[in-house]
């Protein structure tokens, strides 16, 4: 389920680059692709994101976890602005 999105977006960008530009563009991307991974900056830049994205889903089990415990969490902020205990 993880990769399921990514999977079908790339196939869906591989083909619609692919009937409309031909092989050599395709190669370009993927080249652009490849050097952008690679560069220390953005993969620092994931490891950071990847690590927040723990934390939060850390603290999300935590609160569901302990809903109505003992554990004093906070309010949760919502999405759209409201708060929820």
């Amino acid at each position: 389920m993880r990769y399921r999105i990514p999977f079908v977006v790339g196939i869906g960008v591989g083909v619609a680059v692919g009937l409309r530009y031909g092989r050599p563009a395709f190669d370009n991307m993927r080249r652009r692709i490849r050097d952008l991974r690679e560069r220390p900056d953005l993969q620092e830049a994931a490891g950071l994101v990847t690590a927040q994205a723990g934390q939060l889903v850390e603290r999300a089990r935590v609160v569901v976890t302990h809903r109505g415990g003992t554990v004093s969490t906070g309010q949760v902020r919502l999405l759209n602005g409201s708060s929820a205990r």
